[in-house]
């Protein structure tokens, strides 16, 4: 599957043939977006540790997310869900180009915070085009 498509430029008037109408189009590419969003619920066993020890956590979280959040490359969103939703807490969101920055970001969190601070209910991925574009394959 390509990274990018080939999608048309917007341009004004309508040529008399296919010829013409296909030199007035300048092409550009898309690029392809990758988004992530894990659902996460907090473990009752964590809530139950000392308070330094969750506010460390919570500090080495907040680390990964600031050293992932480069814009253009990987865009890391978070949002909680308390009384919204009950079967999950909090909602990490990531736009990215590559799945091997997802990846990487997954490792980086794993090594920093303790084993099992919050279940994983819910794991969605899907790969977005800009939406006011009328996308085509290239041939």
């Amino acid at each position: 599957m390509a990274d990018t498509l080939t999608v048309p430029a917007a341009h004004s008037g309508e040529a008399a043939n296919p010829e013409e109408k296909s030199q007035k189009h300048d092409e550009k590419k898309v690029q392809r977006q990758l988004v992530s969003f894990n659902f996460f619920k907090v473990m009752p066993e964590w809530r139950r540790l000392p308070i330094g020890e969750r506010t460390e956590h919570k500090r080495q979280f907040a680390e990964v997310i600031r050293k992932w959040s480069q814009p253009g490359r990987l865009l890391p969103l978070t949002y909680s869900t308390v009384g919204t939703r009950g079967d999950c807490d909090m909602v990490l969101w990531r736009i990215c180009y590559s799945a091997e920055d997802l990846n990487q970001m997954t490792a980086d969190a794993a090594r920093r915070l303790p084993r099992n601070p919050a279940q994983l209910p819910r794991h969605d991925q899907a790969l977005a085009i800009p939406h006011r574009t009328r996308a085509r394959r290239p041939a």
